[in-house]
C-alpha cells in the first residue's frame, strides 16, 4: 500500500513538472506572467501612439500651400467643386494683386446637351462662380470660362494645358485654387500635365473649414 502511494505521488510530481515546463507563466512563476502583461501593455501603447501620429500626419500631408508665384505672367486657375469657398479664395488672390486673370473649366453636366437642344438654359457651377466673382468686383472680362466638360481634375489640367498652349503661351505661372484636402493632389496632377515650363503654385482657399487633424472623420 505504501509502495502504491509513493508511486502515485511520484506520478503527480512528474505531471506537475511537465505542466510547469509547458506553461512557464503559470502560478508557479507569477513574476513571469506580470512581465508578459507589462510587455503587452507597452506594445499596445506604442501602437496607439503610432496610429495617432499617422492619423494626424496624413491630414497635414494632404494640404500644401506654396509661396508667391515667381513668374512674370500669372493666371489664377479656379478648380470646380466646392462653392462658394473656392471662388472666394480666387477673388481674394485677384484683389491681392497675385494675378489679373481668373480662369475656370466648364464642368460636365449630365443631360446638359439635351437641355440645350430643347432651348432650356441653366447655370452650371462655373457660371455661378463667375457670377460670384463679378459681384465681388472682378471685371467680367477678367474671368474666363474655358469650354470643355471636365469630369475630373485631370480633365481640368488637360483643358488648361490646351488653353495655355493655344491662347496664352506666354503665361509661365498658374496659381491653383481648390479645397485644402485636394491641394497636394491637384498640384501634382497639374505639374504632370503642364511640365517644367509652367510653374504650378498651390493656394488652397482659406475659406475651406477643413481641419487636417480631423480629416478621417
Amino acid at each position: 500500500m505504501a509502495v502504491l502511494e509513493r508511486a502515485a505521488g511520484g506520478t503527480q510530481s512528474f505531471r506537475g513538472r511537465m505542466f510547469q515546463d509547458r506553461h512557464p507563466c503559470n502560478w508557479a512563476y507569477p513574476w513571469k506572467a506580470g512581465e508578459a502583461v507589462k510587455k503587452l501593455l507597452a506594445a499596445a501603447v506604442i501602437i496607439a501612439v503610432m496610429v495617432l501620429v499617422v492619423l494626424f500626419g496624413a491630414g497635414r500631408f494632404l494640404v500644401v500651400e506654396d509661396g508667391p508665384p515667381t513668374g512674370e505672367d500669372v493666371v489664377i486657375v479656379l478648380l470646380m467643386g466646392s462653392l462658394p469657398d473656392r471662388v472666394l479664395g480666387a477673388v481674394d488672390l485677384y484683389h491681392g494683386g497675385v494675378a489679373e486673370e481668373i480662369v475656370a473649366v466648364r464642368e460636365f453636366m449630365t443631360g446638359y446637351d439635351e437641355l440645350q437642344s430643347r432651348n432650356v438654359s441653366i447655370a452650371g457651377a462655373v457660371d455661378l462662380n463667375k457670377e460670384v466673382a463679378v459681384q465681388l468686383d472682378v471685371p467680367e472680362e477678367h474671368f474666363t470660362i474655358i469650354p470643355g466638360g471636365s469630369f475630373s481634375t485631370r480633365d481640368e489640367a488637360k483643358f488648361i494645358r490646351d488653353y495655355l498652349e493655344a491662347e496664352q503661351p506666354g503665361w509661365d505661372s498658374i496659381v491653383l485654387v481648390t479645397s485644402k484636402y485636394h491641394s497636394r493632389r491637384a498640384r501634382w496632377i497639374f505639374q504632370r500635365a503642364l511640365g517644367e515650363n509652367v510653374e504650378v503654385v498651390s493656394k488652397p482657399t482659406p475659406h475651406d473649414p477643413f481641419r487636417p487633424e480631423q480629416w478621417y472623420r
